[in-house]
């Protein structure tokens, strides 16, 4: 009898609030919808996805929110972070909360590209890796 293993697709978790509306992303890619004030007990005692993603500022949570709730449960990962808006140094924010949150890998994306990028995050995480990739994986 033969066995095949199917992988699994990346899936993200949308961070929501009553004051504001979530991320638009494909729904083919986003797992479930979590209210921000449920994010540290939920992170906490799910499998983490492919990345939370929230918005770096709305109206009642900002992006240091997110990151004190994954910082409470103990989260390491992806944070994708929306913007709807242009913004000035994008680098100086990722600097700061990398700072503030060391464990969580953060991203900044603009609202625009958001559903693109996220296809093509979920489509690198499942492509095949190369032989040279697998065999540093297992040399190592």
């Amino acid at each position: 009898m033969s066995f095949i293993s199917l992988l699994l697709k990346p899936k993200f978790v949308i961070v929501t609030s009553p004051s504001a509306e979530a991320p638009v992303l494909d729904q083919k890619y986003i797992g479930s919808h979590v209210q921000l004030c449920d994010l540290a007990n939920f992170a906490g005692a799910a499998p983490p996805p492919a990345a939370y993603v929230g918005w770096l500022i709305a109206a009642d949570y900002d992006a240091y929110d997110i990151g004190h709730a994954l910082a409470k449960a103990d989260f390491s990962g992806r944070c994708i972070l929306i913007s709807s808006v242009e913004l000035p140094s994008r680098s100086l924010i990722l600097r700061e909360l990398s700072t503030a949150f060391d464990q969580i890998e953060f991203s900044l994306w603009d609202a625009a590209d958001a559903s693109t990028l996220a296809a093509s995050l979920c489509h690198s995480l499942i492509a095949p890796r190369s032989r040279e990739e697998t065999s540093a994986q297992i040399d190592a």
